[in-house]
């Protein structure tokens, strides 16, 4: 990759041939929603399309306030090509402005070129000759970034070209076609469109779309069954109409917004589905937000009838499993004894009444059944990944049948897709194809890993496509809801190609649309509503109205009470915001708490100094009480990127919540705390302050750091986080030829007889110098003794975590479990026996947390199991 960067023009782009084409859109003409066509602002950051001409007679659009980007995306170049890139600029006090170069997924190819902070008023032309990097999938993105304004700063653009050089890059460079303005919409907001009352339906829409620069009275008008009812649009761009009495089923609507002088600004169709209000339904007693109870009493044979408003998950489980007990709901069984593990099962129901029948409850049975109503359960991966793994070079993912049957794993995440006494499908080697089949016997789907989930890959950048592909998909699929993920959301979202442009489609057909958002932080939620709102509401009422949105809530858990606070506060203003744009968004909106916390893979927004059982539990806590989530759909843990110790725990705490319908901390009630305060500084951010330090010899033992670091550690910059150079300090231990490196950290307040562990990650400095280096000893690099603490080696772990594409070297990530004897311990953290001097060895991340077991035999059989996995294991201790 060459980059020459010159203020003139080199004598190759001299000779560029009269017809190269500029693959920009230079023209910045408004979008009809208050935006530009081809063209994506993010962030905070404003703009204006000013009056004047630019030095080259084009049009200018100025920048300010805040910070944020203006996107031009999915360019569809060639690679290892060469382009030429320029445009005018004019500045005034802006802070950081930059010009960025990249392939859209950022991840192969990125490339920065400065743009003068202050041209002092003046036009000053930029020029580059590049040479455009490699990608995936030829698309590129290309934007102007600045990180703040001042009051009266801005940052003023105009003419930007980017035009192909090589005969290459001529001929395969993809020419956009002339687009044209975005047609506004008017979106339904609420209800949702299959859920309007038969005896008086009304809807809600909204008009996404800029209104008139000249006052002017606008009207909404839908026409259906005949009719046509009309409102007028307020100040928040909604009106509500009303229909009155309408027969049951389906109808079509012609949704229009029209101004003072009959113009037609807007107009959509869509089905309308209304149905009987259901009649006397069951008294629900309310549990928590995510549980209700229908019926709660001693075992017997009986037929117990319930009758629900709406649709919806049901629970239906006994206290112990009973022999010869069996159950059926409408007449198919769902309960039967099962080896005496469990006897319990969640099942979707329609509205209206249902029965449940108990049958062979023999005289003196002592057991209670419990009936419940229980939001969805989100089973996202039957089997997780278990990336702490035993020492040395075990290479499995996950432990055996046996495990996940003795800890509840093979039903904890997944009552709401799974049946009960059907365990033979978690045979290792075909749980996938069987629970499949078993789905879709009985008509159950699940949105991730054993179903229908698009493969996005071919279609990421171009709108185009989807249409296509919806329809592929329900013809392929039967009518299975179609699943969008994070990256196919992603192109439209930055092309501002609204998803309401293929969710009607879907709509008219009757085909279910889900959406996966990778983090609710990175949706850019609410900074353009007139996008944000068709495209929540788009995939609420995807098909039959029973769309969900999915979306992994990442831990962001910095390491003081303050910081903690502020998280789960702004959780819940995210919910409230959803619910105010688009009311029915809420109640089909599935939280995923998402487990990624192990450094070197994928990302670890935790300090060290929070336990994220705890953090857990709180999230969990606030979601099963707080009037904020009292309509959320749903819950889901995937436990992906854990160890076993936070996999039983989220099992257990989502029982607590979300079957069992409790609401106290359940981490409390095992002394477990999302802040436990044994200790700070684990990542060296104040160098050793509360650490003991006994150097080897002078300068074997000092607190480093390293800028860029923490990318590479997968710790993100979080700005609940902490500071900008989180994951980038560390201790490193220099092996000396005599001597030893000893860093020592002392741990009060602990329960005698309890257990707790020791988290760490160690890396080599020399191998992030040279990725080539790659030493061999990794595991056993630092060595860790305690006193006050009896360790318990076969849960001594340590492995080699990263991804090769972010990862330029091997992170090791170390757990130690130890049973405490005293009140308090103290561990030592020291250099590791044969290893060479001079080596560089590096820790950061340190973290002090209290083990969870339910019961004492817990502890036992899952030492048992480390014990046999690691002596069956090539390599094991």
């Amino acid at each position: 990759m060459h980059l020459k960067k010159t203020i003139c023009l080199a004598a190759a782009l001299l000779a560029v041939s009269a017809w190269a084409e500029n693959v920009l859109r230079g023209d910045f003409l408004p979008d009809n929603y208050g935006g530009l066509v081809d063209w994506t602002l993010t962030g905070q950051m404003s703009f204006l399309r000013l009056e004047e001409k630019g030095p080259e007679g084009g049009p200018v659009v100025r920048l300010a306030k805040g910070s944020g980007a203006l996107v031009h995306s999915t360019l569809q170049l060639v690679k290892n090509e060469d382009y030429r890139m320029s445009f005018w600029v004019r500045t005034k006090d802006a802070r950081g402005p930059r010009l960025e170069f990249q392939d859209l997924r950022a991840r192969l190819w990125h490339e920065k070129y400065p743009i003068p902070a202050n041209t002092q008023g003046q036009w000053q032309k930029l020029e580059w000759s590049i040479k455009v990097g490699p990608s995936h999938d030829n698309y590129y993105n290309w934007r102007v970034m600045c990180a703040a304004f001042p009051k009266e700063g801005f940052l003023d653009i105009s003419d930007p070209q980017l035009e192909p050089v090589s005969e290459q890059a001529k001929q395969k460079t993809h020419r956009r076609s002339t687009n044209q303005p975005y047609r506004a919409r008017v979106t339904p907001v609420d209800p949702e469109v299959n859920g309007l009352d038969a005896a008086d339906a009304r809807m809600t829409f909204h008009f996404s779309g800029t209104l008139p620069k000249e006052p002017s009275k606008l009207t909404l008008k839908v026409a259906l069954a005949g009719r046509e009812a009309m409102a007028e649009l307020g100040a928040d761009k909604r009106a509500t109409v009303r229909f009155g009495a309408l027969d049951e089923g389906s109808h079509r609507a012609v949704a229009r917004v029209v101004d003072t002088q009959g113009q037609v600004l807007a107009e959509n169709t869509y089905v309308l589905r209304t149905a009987p209000q259901v009649k006397n339904p069951t008294p629900l007693k309310k549990l928590n937000n995510f549980v209700s109870e229908i019926a709660s009493r001693p075992l017997a044979n009986e037929d117990i009838t319930f009758v629900f408003a709406r649709a919806g998950w049901v629970y239906l489980g006994l206290d112990k499993p009973v022999k010869g007990v069996t159950a059926s709901l409408d007449g198919k069984p769902v309960l039967a004894w099962d080896d005496g593990l469990y006897m319990e099962t969640m099942r979707w129901v329609s509205a209206g009444a249902h029965t449940v029948k108990v049958s062979g409850v023999s005289e003196g049975a002592v057991g209670r059944l419990n009936l419940r109503r229980v939001k969805y359960i989100y089973g996202r991966n039957a089997f997780s990944w278990f990336y702490l793994k035993p020492k040395r070079k075990y290479a499995g993912n996950s432990f055996d049948h046996a495990y996940q049957k003795r800890f509840g794993l093979d039903r904890g995440f997944n009552l709401a897709v799974l049946p009960a006494a059907n365990a033979k499908i978690w045979q290792a080697g075909t749980q996938q194809a069987a629970i499949r089949q078993d789905l879709l016997e009985r008509g159950v789907y699940i949105t991730y890993g054993t179903a229908c989930f698009l493969e996005t890959a071919p279609i990421r950048n171009d709108p185009v496509d989807y249409a296509d592909v919806l329809f592929n998909n329900e013809a392929g699929r039967r009518g299975l809801p179609c699943c969008f993920e994070e990256n196919t959301v992603r192109a439209p979202r930055l092309m501002k190609y609204n998803a309401a442009n293929l969710w009607w489609d879907a709509n008219l057909r009757q085909q279910r649309l889900d959406m996966y958002y990778a983090d609710l932080g990175r949706m850019n939620f609410f900074a353009d509503p007139d996008f944000d709102i068709p495209e929540m509401a788009g995939y609420a009422n995807g098909g039959t109205g029973e769309g969900v949105m999915i979306h992994e809530a990442y831990y962001s858990a910095p390491g003081t009470r303050e910081g903690l606070d502020n998280v789960y506060r702004t959780m819940k203003e995210q919910m409230a915001q959803m619910e105010q744009l688009v009311p029915c968004y809420v109640s089909h909106l599935i939280s995923l708490c998402n487990t990624f916390m192990t450094v070197g893979s994928w990302t670890s927004w935790v300090m060290p100094e929070c336990d994220y059982k705890g953090f857990l539990s709180r999230y969990m806590q606030l979601m099963a009480t707080d009037p904020a989530y009292a309509n959320i759909a749903g819950i889901g843990l995937p436990g992906i990127y854990c160890d076993e110790d936070y996999y039983r725990f989220a099992k257990d705490a989502l029982r607590h919540y979300c079957i069992e319908g409790a609401t106290d901390d359940y981490g409390a009630r095992y002394g477990i705390s999302d802040l436990p305060g044994y200790m700070d500084n684990g990542d060296f951010l104040n160098g050793f302050a509360g650490w003991t330090v006994e150097p080897a010899a002078e300068g074997t033992l000092v607190a480093g750091s390293r800028k860029g670091l923490g990318t590479y550690m997968r710790r993100h910059r979080n700005k609940f986080i902490g500071p900008e150079c989180l994951g980038e300090t560390y201790a490193q231990l220099t092996k000396a030829s005599n001597g030893v490196n000893r860093l020592s950290r002392t741990i009060t307040g602990l329960a005698k007889g309890e257990c707790y562990q020791l988290v760490f990650a160690s890396f080599n400095l020399d191998e992030l110098d040279n990725p080539k280096a790659r030493p061999q000893d990794r595991e056993t690099a630092i060595k860790v003794s305690f006193t006050g603490a009896t360790e318990m080696p076969e849960f001594t772990t340590a492995f080699g975590a990263g991804d090769a594409r972010f990862t330029k070297f091997q992170i090791t990530t170390h757990r130690h479990v130890v049973c405490a004897t005293d009140d308090t311990l103290t561990f030592t953290l020291s250099d590791g026996d044969g290893l060479p001097p001079g080596e560089r060895r590096c820790i950061n991340y340190v973290g002090f947390r209290r083990c969870y077991f339910k019961d004492p035999k817990d502890l036992e059989d899952l030492s048992q199991m480390y014990r046999a996995t690691c002596s069956q294991t090539p390599g094991g201790r």
